[in-house]
């Protein structure tokens, strides 16, 4: 009995070493992956190198097909989720010809399942087997569609210069940004030290600064924003003005007013671009390390 137990926790042991290295192992693997560039064959499936993206059109014609098959199984359309099979699988083997170093990732077992399934007519099957076809499509979609969007649909930030309204250089957009930060920290540690003055003069610098860094967006947006630069920040920064220029200046209001235009503004606008814009750089850094 001592044996047995000897045994069993020798085995247990053992099979928690090999699950933590096989753990490490796929960490490793996903990690490699994602230290690699996009591959150079995707660049010639969209713009600059390509007039259309060539590559997300065919993700497209694949998507259709396959959301239609769930749609008429739900239906009981037996006769069009067949038609749309066929389809699927069509475009499913154009789009894996497509990239030639992902082609690995275009599965043809699970997609050959799905058929099989399909006419079987077991509902469960079906459905299953669905899943097991979308699980291929999110494999590769959680290690490459964000990197893909980055690299081929976002602007280069680095690439965007502009007149800075207090100085009147030419600058990037990236110092513009850290100016502007400059001001608006500057209002509050001016009060605090008694620079009224001081202090009103960052407040222009910042508002200045603010409307137009506000006038960027039309580098990458072809329609009028109307998120962290809208009418409801704009009177904030009015509101901010008018405190700081009183002859007895609220801190506290100052300080709720900033916070405001802070987490409104500064902060939900960082949310959406700053970790499309870093990624950016990232794979730009990666690229150039080849």
């Amino acid at each position: 009995m001592k044996l047995l137990s000897i045994f069993i926790v020798l085995l247990c042991a053992a099979i928690f070493y090999f699950v933590a290295s096989a753990e490490e192992t796929m960490e490793e693997s996903a990690m490699a992956v994602l230290l690699k560039p996009l591959p150079e064959s995707l660049d010639s499936l969209f713009p600059p190198a390509n007039e259309k993206p060539i590559f997300l059109l065919q993700m497209q014609a694949m998507a259709g097909p396959f959301t239609g098959m769930v749609s008429d199984q739900l239906q009981g359309d037996s006769g069009n989720v067949n038609a749309n099979y066929a389809d699927f699988m069509d475009q499913y083997l154009k789009a894996s010809s497509l990239v030639p170093e992902w082609h690995g990732y275009f599965m043809t077992a699970p997609a050959r399942e799905l058929g099989v399934a399909l006419s079987s007519g077991d509902q469960a099957k079906i459905m299953g087997a669905f899943q097991n076809m979308g699980n291929v499509c999110a494999a590769c979609h959680h290690i490459n569609m964000a990197r893909a969007q980055q690299k081929y649909h976002w602007n280069d930030f680095e690439q965007i210069m502009m007149t800075d309204p207090v100085s009147n250089l030419d600058i990037p957009f990236q110092q513009l940004m850290m100016f502007m930060e400059t001001s608006m920290t500057g209002i509050a540690y001016d009060l605090r030290q008694g620079q009224n003055e001081n202090a009103q003069n960052d407040m222009q610098g910042f508002r200045a600064r603010f409307s137009a860094v506000s006038e960027t967006c039309n580098a990458c947006h072809d329609t009028e924003r109307k998120y962290f630069i809208d009418a409801n920040i704009v009177q904030m920064i009015d509101q901010l003005g008018n405190a700081v220029n009183q002859p007895q200046v609220d801190h506290e209001a100052v300080g709720e007013l900033q916070k405001s235009i802070g987490e409104e503004s500064c902060f939900k606008c960082h949310l959406v671009h700053i970790p499309a814009a870093y990624s950016r750089y990232r794979e730009m850094a990666i690229e150039s390390s080849k």
